[in-house]
């Protein structure tokens, strides 16, 4: 991502193998939604559950011109699990709010 990307890690140690992944498909979203101006990866591991065991949960949040948005993924065991399904929830909700977008602007004309 040519622009701003903040990547934080808490209570989980940060790799070179984990932020390659991240950038990737920060990289990816800027591909098809180039007036991102940044983008903001939190990944945590909250404190062990008894019944669950460590689930990490990462968090993507989105800054555009005009808005922000930001996507809570539930938590997963497996931490490359969880960003690829918070970036993969993120997209979705990007193509979405862009069809709405482009839906209204036909429609004021």
């Amino acid at each position: 991502m040519k622009k701003d990307l903040q990547i934080i890690c808490r209570n989980i140690p940060q790799s070179v193998s984990l932020n390659n992944t991240i950038q990737q498909k920060a990289d990816k979203l800027e591909q098809f939604y180039n007036d991102i101006i940044s983008c903001r990866v939190v990944l945590e591991a909250p404190h062990k559950s008894q019944h669950k065991g460590l689930q990490y949960r990462a968090t993507v949040e989105v800054t555009f011109p005009d808005t922000e948005m930001v996507v809570n993924h539930s938590e997963h065991n497996d931490l490359y699990a969880a960003t690829r399904n918070a970036f993969a929830t993120t997209q979705r909700q990007l193509s979405t709010n862009l069809n709405r977008r482009r839906t209204l602007q036909r429609q004021a004309g």
